[in-house]
């Protein structure tokens, strides 16, 4: 039996040439998720996602037009199965003239009621092929119950190759949304793969967001909004 992951893709058909809404902030853990040993809704999941996002926006700077993701995602580890969970590999591309780069990574344990803050020393940069390289971290002090919480963004100048969003996992989530403010300028062909329903399917007008340099009237955007909630893990069958 074949089965999809839930996933979002994007195509993009350009008008023209050219083409952080809310960064999210580390917040004080809950008494719920700090006491949490296990999911109801799997008892054998090693790990949940508690929630995590991404926000897309696009910007106009002196050297050309870029997209700013900005990505956050809190999971609750809950035995030393799921310790692996803690390592995030950050992926970036480049070619012989634009690159993509992270900015602003900000990364804490919760144990109880004490923090870790990840030390920036342990942020270490590989190279992996000649177009791709890898920002990689491990988030320190991680033991069973153990909550982790990670904001970075990636600007990148391929604005034509908008990243799609992976709703569902090998571990399950409670929530999962991803948000863009998309030019008039653009029109990116959208399609969700899988069989999950999304909670939220949003999209609206807003006037006058993209300013672009030699043009005197702001586009208006698409301020779009996809999200689903208790995602089940996604489970691995035979001949998939």
């Amino acid at each position: 039996m074949k089965t999809k992951i839930a996933t979002l893709t994007f195509f993009l058909t350009l008008n023209f040439l050219f083409s952080q809404e809310d960064a999210k902030r580390f917040v004080l853990l809950s008494r719920q998720e700090a006491e949490m040993t296990s999911y109801a809704n799997d008892p054998e999941a090693n790990a949940l996602v508690l929630f995590e996002s991404g926000s897309v926006q696009f910007v106009d700077e002196v050297d050309g037009i870029y997209t700013k993701t900005d990505f956050y995602k809190k999971i609750k580890i809950f035995n030393s199965e799921g310790y692996k969970y803690a390592t995030f590999k950050i992926p970036l591309y480049k070619n012989s003239r634009h690159a993509e780069s992270a900015l602003n990574i900000k990364a804490l344990t919760h144990n109880g009621t004490v923090r870790v803050e990840l030390d920036k020393a342990q942020i270490f940069d590989d190279k992996v092929t000649e177009n791709w390289s890898e920002v990689k971290f491990t988030l320190p002090a991680i033991t069973d119950g153990s909550v982790v919480e990670v904001f970075y963004t990636i600007k990148s100048p391929f604005f034509f190759n908008l990243t799609g969003w992976q709703f569902q996992s090998d571990i399950p989530k409670l929530q999962s949304k991803f948000k863009a403010l998309i030019p008039g300028n653009f029109t990116y062909n959208r399609s969700l793969i899988g069989s999950l329903k999304l909670a939220t399917n949003s999209s609206q007008i807003k006037k006058r967001c993209f300013n672009v340099t030699g043009y005197a009237q702001p586009s208006d955007c698409e301020d779009l909004v996809y999200e689903m909630k208790d995602i089940p893990a996604f489970v691995e069958e035979k001949y998939m």
